[in-house]
């Protein structure tokens, strides 16, 4: 991969993102200098999974709260 591209990639690294390369079961997002190895050494289909990941958390989202009106069961 382009050196450019993966420091961009771990510089807005967020915690999903490390959770996706995360080596071990005992640190669920595991450690920068993991996510770094790992991201040097994944393959199309896990920069395939990343990529997705960033277009599912740059959506936007609506949060919808209300409450019960008064006398409702």
């Amino acid at each position: 991969m382009n050196s450019r591209k993966l420091v961009v990639i771990v510089k807005n690294s967020h915690p999903c993102f490390k959770k996706e390369f995360a080596a071990s079961r005992h640190q669920p997002f595991g450690k920068t200098s993991d996510y770094v190895a790992c991201l040097e050494n994944a393959d199309l289909a896990k920069m395939a999974k990343l990529i997705k990941l960033v277009g599912m958390l740059l959506q936007t989202k609506v949060y919808l709260f209300w409450g019960k009106p008064e006398g409702a069961v």
